[in-house]
């Protein structure tokens, strides 16, 4: 019989983890083609497509994401958002609220936010069901998730979009 991955039919989330990231490196991959080719975060965000593929595998098998490596995305988002917020005061979450919408490229990059996010959900799942997940490797997903928030503001910015702030009725 003929697979299409080796581990599809395991009972465990980890098959859904890897998936998961897959999903995530192929949106990134759509949106570095939506984005305009002169988009300022292009290398960062394709060296960062290139590490979610690593990640994807460093849970079951060796682990490929480095300390080094967070350190350079930390730094990435602090700088990406020093540009983003000049006066140096990132507004607090519920601030932060804006429809996920803009050009094709911050589209693109709110689809991928939400797959990280979802990526970020399966290993919580994974730990609790008992399965060895770095911290290391939770709060590099953690920040993924971020980093693609401010790189969709950053390519709305860069191509004159405004955002559309969204005000929850719920909180």
């Amino acid at each position: 019989m003929t697979i299409c991955y080796t581990y599809i039919y395991e009972k465990s989330k980890m098959c859904d983890y890897e998936l998961a990231t897959d999903t995530l490196c192929s949106q990134v991959g759509f949106a570095l083609e939506m984005l305009p080719k002169n988009f300022s975060q292009r290398e960062n965000l394709q060296k960062l497509q290139e590490l979610i593929y690593h990640q994807n595998g460093s849970i079951r098998g060796k682990m490929a994401i480095s300390a080094a490596d967070l350190e350079w995305l930390n730094q990435w988002q602090k700088d990406l958002q020093s540009e983003l917020y000049p006066q140096g005061d990132v507004p607090r979450a519920k601030e932060l609220f804006v429809l996920p919408a803009g050009t094709a490229g911050a589209s693109a990059l709110h689809l991928a936010r939400c797959q990280a996010k979802t990526v970020v959900r399966i290993m919580g799942q994974l730990k609790r069901d008992g399965v060895e997940v770095s911290k290391l490797l939770l709060e590099w997903a953690n920040v993924v998730a971020n980093m693609f928030f401010d790189l969709a503001k950053t390519a709305n910015s860069e191509s004159g979009r405004a955002e559309i702030p969204f005000v929850s009725k719920s909180y």
